[in-house]
């Protein structure tokens, strides 16, 4: 699946009514404060709304860069890294704290976000985002 159904997004609120619109407003004011955020803080929010993660990575085309060894999904393959190396070490629950207070069920989107893909693929820009079991939303209606 390349997006997830709000079914799904739903349980990483707090609030299920009013989350997305809570979590929209948030990152409009962290965009307006021109607040730095980095590539993982872009995709962990692409990830929390449901949306193709692949989106906001280009693939790298520059012979010389490919040449020198660098893989044409190298800004989504650091993304993911630095966001793995977070979880494991627990630093992803402040920086969802820090970027979404009070909006965010943590843990659930700490689990969601264990299940991105995995940095063993070779091109993660070809691979679907969210092919998991936890993303099928014939699951969650049966929970």
């Amino acid at each position: 699946m390349k997006t997830l159904g709000k079914r799904v997004t739903k349980r990483f609120f707090l609030d299920q009514e009013n989350g997305f619109q809570q979590l929209r407003k948030r990152w409009s004011e962290l965009l307006a404060e021109r607040t730095k955020l980095d590539s993982v803080d872009h995709l962990i929010y692409l990830a929390i709304m449901g949306k193709d993660i692949r989106k906001g990575f280009g693939e790298t085309t520059n012979g010389i860069k490919l040449c020198n060894g660098q893989k044409s999904d190298q800004g989504l393959r650091q993304a993911l890294r630095t966001l793995r190396t977070a979880i494991m070490y627990s630093a992803v629950h402040r920086r969802l704290n820090r970027l979404f207070p009070d909006i965010l069920n943590v843990d659930e989107v700490i689990v969601m976000l264990n299940n991105l893909p995995k940095l063993s693929h070779s091109n993660l820009l070809k691979v679907e985002p969210y092919d998991g079991e936890m993303f099928r939303e014939e699951e969650v209606l049966a929970a």
